[in-house]
């Protein structure tokens, strides 16, 4: 028995657990789950049914099929995993998983209470998911669920959670609520002592990320980026005023090299800026750019969550096109 595997019967009526790849490709009859119906069902009739499957603590539990595609559905936030991209399937309430060349990696990730995922982001051996009922998911990075459970509805201020970032040996969660809040965590998901943060301009406030020694937060409908310290006090250099640098609506934001890279929704394009806040150059657009969120360096490509279109779209570094955009399958 190994995680992953998926309980099987070749034919002979004694069922046995069996590596997924193989079952799938094989003579096997599998246990499935339709709306609460257990029943045996030939390996090549499983796709997008719920397969009763080992977790990494060797306990049985239903699991979405893997049906060869990449379950790609209003993708949101975006992280690199190891060797693998995890992204956050807002419409499907699911976390695809693709190799970095692009290709699907195994089955999406379901369960445990993913609902309306938006941010995503590994904390030491954890993978932490916001999702939109105002909850935390953490999974193994494997991607089994995490045996220390996930954080509870509304807990140390959690209001509709978009993006997630690790500063120092805290966890920092926006909250897209008006007026916009971070609930701050340790990283073993408990309340950080120091308090949550408010005001310094936030509201309706989605993506976070480190630059440098300050923390950057957009907030989407104000068209503007606040900018803290990492203690959390507020940046003395100010904050980004509003539509500077084409900003229109801006909601993910990650560092590329020298650049911090702004997706920007309402006009499907990427602002550039310098780690100081001054632009970096000409905006961005084309590329497959619809209705971007979650930005993310994979190696030496940049991918962009297209929440519109359902797509990930894929840069080099200074911004040329890297590869065609990943669709949804």
């Amino acid at each position: 028995m190994a995680v992953g595997d998926i309980l099987a019967d070749a034919g002979t009526g004694v069922p046995s657990w069996v590596a997924k790849a193989t079952a799938m490709a094989s003579n096997y009859y599998v246990l499935t789950n339709v709306s609460g119906v257990p029943g045996w069902v030939h390996a090549g009739s499983v796709a997008g049914r719920t397969v009763l499957t080992v977790s990494g603590a060797h306990l049985p539990c239903w699991q979405a099929s893997y049906s060869g595609g990449n379950g790609l559905n209003a993708p949101r936030g975006i992280a690199v995993v190891g060797t693998q991209v995890w992204v956050a399937d807002y419409g499907a309430a699911s976390i695809s998983r693709f190799n970095l060349d692009g290709t699907a990696y195994g089955a999406a990730l379901s369960g445990n209470g993913l609902y309306g995922p938006w941010g995503i982001v590994v904390v030491g051996t954890e993978v932490w998911v916001a999702n939109n009922n105002s909850t935390i998911s953490r999974f193994n990075l494997d991607g089994t669920v995490y045996s220390g459970g996930n954080i509870a509805t509304h807990f140390n201020g959690l209001n509709g959670p978009r993006c997630v970032a690790v500063v120092g040996s805290q966890v920092w969660v926006t909250n897209g609520d008006i007026p916009g809040t971070i609930s701050r965590f340790n990283t073993d998901g408990t309340a950080y002592g120091g308090g949550n943060l408010s005001g310094n301009g936030m509201s309706n406030i989605t993506g976070i990320a480190v630059v440098g020694s300050t923390v950057w937060v957009v907030n989407y409908t104000y068209n503007t980026i606040s900018r803290f310290n990492l203690d959390g006090t507020v940046y003395s250099g100010g904050n980004i005023a509003a539509g500077f640098n084409w900003m229109a609506t801006p909601d993910g934001l990650s560092v590329v090299g020298s650049h911090v890279w702004v997706t920007n929704f309402s006009a499907s394009t990427i602002s550039q800026f310098n780690p100081d806040g001054s632009s970096a150059g000409t905006v961005w657009s084309g590329n497959g750019l619809n209705g971007p969120v979650g930005v993310a360096d994979v190696g030496t490509e940049v991918w962009v969550a297209n929440v519109a279109a359902s797509t990930i779209s894929r840069f080099n570094t200074s911004g040329g096109i890297a590869a065609s955009p990943i669709l949804p399958t």
